[in-house]
């Protein structure tokens, strides 16, 4: 015989903030560069989640990298997704060089997240880089997601 723990997994919000709907990807930037996201003097990923609405329900920070680069985990992402009980999702991290074009590794790790929305019904609406002078690529007005 052994021992089984009994877990319960919580979300802690920390604080509350009001955005309106998300309908383009400049509504999304917006939002990041209000969090800080363009100023960052490194890179970092952050997770927009979203209702069947289009609205926010939450936002989560998903990595921190360094000055060129950031792991970007589909499971870390993806988990946060459903924890959240995202409808779809938004993808976003920076480029503190200024250049907002991506990388071969922002367009595989985009592919690698695409192919995971498929089978957990959790559509990624669009992967943005937002670059340190407010430029941004969207990967969805590129026709990559």
């Amino acid at each position: 015989m052994y021992k089984v723990e009994f877990m319960k997994c919580k979300l802690v919000k920390e604080r509350n903030c009001t955005y309106t709907r998300i309908q383009t990807p400049a509504d999304a930037v917006d939002i990041l560069i209000d969090l800080g996201l363009a100023e960052a003097s490194e890179e970092y990923v952050y997770l927009l989640c979203l209702n069947c609405k289009g609205r926010i329900t939450a936002v989560h920070e998903v990595a921190h990298g360094s000055l060129s680069e950031c792991p970007m985990s589909t499971k870390a992402i993806f988990t946060r997704a459903l924890l959240s009980g995202s409808s779809s999702i938004i993808v976003a991290h920076n480029h503190p060089s200024g250049d907002p074009s991506p990388s071969q590794n922002d367009i595989d790790v985009t592919e690698k997240l695409k192919k995971a929305a498929m089978l957990l019904d959790t559509p990624v609406l669009d992967h943005l880089i937002i670059a340190s002078d407010k430029s941004f690529y969207s990967f969805k007005e590129n026709q990559m997601i």
